[in-house]
């Protein structure tokens, strides 16, 4: 039987209304703020996948929000946090 590693997953809802499943790959923390590394669940098997970096930007009993990062700064030292992760790659597009 084939070992694999089960991760978390995560819906989340786009601009067109649409929801879609995320597999949580890794989440860290930076400056009090939480975020989480994610690919979408259809694609967990496909090593070259484009991974998204999520900011949490709220949360309430029910529900925690989430937002791309919009600084470049921020993403570069979050991106650079991911890129430690020895159970993965992150490679960035330019």
């Amino acid at each position: 039987m084939e070992e694999f590693e089960e991760f978390e997953t995560m819906i989340l809802t786009d601009e067109d209304g649409q929801e879609v499943e995320f597999a949580i790959i890794d989440n860290t923390e930076l400056d009090g703020t939480t975020y989480l590394l994610v690919v979408e669940a259809e694609l967990i098997d496909d090593e070259n996948a484009e991974a998204l970096i999520l900011k949490q930007v709220g949360a309430d009993e029910e529900n925690v929000d989430y937002e791309l990062i919009e600084d470049d700064e921020e993403f570069d030292r979050v991106a650079a946090l991911f890129q430690q992760g020895e159970d993965y790659d992150v490679v960035l597009d330019d």
